[in-house]
């Protein structure tokens, strides 16, 4: 597998390589981006603790998730 500054080649991920990326990306918290060639193709992100898409829609946000422009704190 060739592995270059979070980059990795699609044609040289053979057997348990997946594993191993995606091992590293919760070890660093670092995304890894699939090429094949030059092109991307994929972008594997880690898993944010706080996930937007699971929160309750009716709950009020924390002021922390505000811009600063539009909280009146």
């Amino acid at each position: 597998m060739e592995f270059f500054e979070n980059v990795v080649n699609i044609n040289t991920i053979v057997g348990n390589d997946l594993k191993k990326i995606i091992e590293q990306i919760e070890q660093t918290g670092q995304a890894i981006l699939i090429v094949r060639g030059k092109q991307p193709i994929v972008k594997l992100v880690p898993q944010k603790k706080k996930d937007l898409l699971e929160m309750d829609p009716t709950a009020p946000l924390p002021e922390s998730d505000w811009p600063d422009e539009w909280c009146c704190a």
